[in-house]
C-alpha cells in the first residue's frame, strides 16, 4: 500500500464526523448549495454539462488571477474547450463567478474525504485537471487519477518557509507530486524545491507567473480613469502615496513616515488600503487619536464633488474591496504591506504594472524572486521600519528623474517575470487535451 492509499484509508472514518457537521451548517446556511458541494453533491446545472475537458482549481481569491489568465489563453487557442473552475474558499468562488460570469461554471471544492472526491471526480470526469500554486489535496488527486484524468500543477511555487515544513512530510509529497503528468513552476528556485520534495525532473518546466501576465493585460488606463474620477484622485495636486494591502500595525509605520514628510514640506496625500476591511475601524481610531481628519472611500463615492472632501485632509481610507489595483495608477510611489509585519508579503508587482516605484519590507517570502529582481533592476526598494520608509519615500518624491526611472524598471521587471507565462501554461494544457 502506497502513502496515498494509506492516507485514503486513514481519512475515510473522518467523514463519519465531518459529514454530520457539514449537514448541520447546510441546514442553517443561507447558501445550502455550497455546503452540499462540500459533500460532493454538485448542482444539476453543472452535472448536465459534464464531462468537462478542463477542470482548473484555485484555492482562493489570489489564485483566481492566475486561473483567469490561463483560462483566457485557453479560450483564445481553443474556444470550444469545456471548462469548469473551482475554489476552496467562499471568497474565491465569488471572485470566480464575478470573473467568468455565466460562461464557465464554478463550484465549491469538496472536502478531501474519499466519498466526496470520488463522487465529484466521477461526475465531472475531466480530461485534464489543473491545480494552481501547489494546492494539493491527496484524496482528490487520487480519485481523479483513478477516473483517468491527466493531472497538471500550474504556477507551481514553494516558498522558503513552506519548503522547510514540507520536507518533514516528503514521504507523502513524493508520491503526491509524482502523480502529476506535468508541473509548471514559476521560478528555478520553485523547480529545485519541488524536485527535492519528490517531483520528477523530466516533468517540470519553468514557465513564469501567470498572475503577472494578467496584470500587464489588466493595467488599462481607461478603466483606472473611471475609478480615479469617482474618487477624485486625478485632481489631487500633491504627491500621492498608496499603501496597499497593509496588515497588522503597518498603518502606523506609514503614518509616522508621512508626518516626517509633511514636516519636510512635501504634503503627501496618503491612500491607506487595509488587506482586511475589518481593520478599517482600527485605522480610523488611530488617525482620530492623532487629531487627523480623513475620508472613507465609501463616503467619497457617494459625494457628487469628491475632490472637496480632500481639501482639509491628507488621508483616504479604502473601506471597499476591488479598488487597490486601479489606485496604484494614481500614485507617485507605492508601499506594499504584509512585509514590514512578518506575514510573507502581498503582491508587490501590482504597482509595477502601472510603472510605479515599489517599496516593501523584508518579509516577502511569497514574492521573494520578484522582490530580488525588483531591487536588482532598480524598480523597488526594501525598508525595515518607519524610519527607512520615510527616507525612501522622500528620496523618490523629491527626485522626479529617479521616480520615473524606477517606475520604468519596475514595469520591465514585471515583463521579465510574467510575459508569456499564461500562454505557455495554456499551451501545455492543450497538449494533454489534444492527445
Amino acid at each position: 500500500m502506497g502513502w496515498l492509499e494509506f492516507y485514503r484509508t486513514v481519512t475515510t472514518p473522518i467523514g463519519l464526523v465531518v459529514i454530520p457537521v457539514i449537514r448541520f451548517f447546510e441546514k442553517r446556511s443561507s447558501d445550502p448549495s455550497a455546503w452540499r458541494q462540500r459533500r460532493g453533491l454538485l448542482p444539476e446545472t453543472v452535472l448536465k454539462q459534464a464531462p468537462f475537458d478542463l477542470w482548473i482549481h484555485g484555492a482562493s481569491v489570489g489564485e483566481m488571477t492566475a486561473v483567469k489568465a490561463i483560462v483566457d489563453q485557453i479560450m483564445k487557442m481553443r474556444p470550444s474547450t469545456k471548462v469548469l473552475v473551482s475554489s476552496f474558499t467562499p471568497a474565491g468562488v465569488l471572485q470566480a463567478r464575478k470573473i467568468f460570469a455565466h460562461n464557465i461554471p464554478t463550484i465549491h471544492l469538496p472536502i478531501d474525504y474519499p466519498k466526496a472526491t470520488r463522487l465529484v471526480s466521477s461526475a465531472l470526469s475531466p480530461k485534464v485537471f489543473c491545480t494552481v500554486e501547489t494546492e494539493l489535496w491527496p484524496n482528490l488527486l487520487l480519485s481523479l487519477r483513478e477516473t483517468g484524468s491527466r493531472l497538471l500543477l500550474l504556477n507551481g511555487r514553494i516558498s522558503g518557509r513552506s519548503f522547510n515544513s514540507y520536507k518533514r512530510i516528503r514521504f507523502l509529497l513524493k508520491e503526491l507530486l509524482g502523480s502529476f503528468d506535468f508541473i509548471c513552476t514559476i521560478t528555478n528556485a520553485d523547480r529545485e524545491r519541488l524536485i527535492c520534495l519528490g517531483a520528477k525532473t523530466k516533468r517540470l518546466k519553468i514557465c513564469g507567473n501567470a498572475k503577472y501576465e494578467d496584470m500587464l493585460i489588466k493595467a488599462d488606463p481607461q478603466k483606472a480613469k473611471a475609478v480615479g474620477q469617482k474618487l477624485g484622485l486625478a485632481q489631487i495636486d500633491r504627491p500621492v502615496i498608496v499603501a496597499g494591502s497593509i496588515r497588522a500595525n503597518e498603518y502606523r509605520d506609514v503614518y509616522q513616515a508621512s508626518i516626517r514628510l509633511r514636516r519636510d514640506g512635501l504634503e503627501p496625500f496618503i491612500v491607506l488600503v487595509p488587506r482586511h476591511l475589518e481593520r478599517t475601524k482600527q485605522i480610523k481610531a488611530y488617525l482620530e487619536a492623532k487629531g487627523e481628519t480623513f475620508q472613507l472611500s465609501s463616503q467619497v463615492l457617494s459625494s457628487r464633488l469628491p475632490t472637496i472632501a480632500y481639501k482639509h485632509c491628507s488621508f483616504l481610507i479604502i473601506d471597499q474591496i476591488g479598488l487597490l489595483f486601479w489606485l496604484y495608477h494614481y500614485c507617485h510611489v507605492a508601499f506594499v504591506g504584509g512585509s514590514i509585519a512578518p506575514l510573507g508579503g502581498q503582491n508587490i508587482m501590482e504597482p509595477a504594472a502601472w510603472g510605479k516605484p515599489v517599496i516593501f519590507g523584508p518579509f516577502v517570502d511569497n514574492f521573494q524572486e520578484a522582490a530580488d529582481l525588483l531591487i536588482q533592476q532598480g524598480g523597488g526598494r526594501m525598508v525595515r521600519n518607519s524610519d527607512d520608509l520615510y527616507l525612501e519615500l522622500k528620496r523618490i518624491l523629491v527626485n522626479q528623474n529617479l521616480r520615473k526611472g524606477a517606475g520604468k524598471m519596475a514595469k520591465k521587471t514585471l515583463e521579465m517575470l510574467g510575459k508569456g507565462a499564461a500562454s505557455i501554461q495554456a499551451q501545455k494544457i492543450l497538449e494533454f487535451l489534444c492527445e
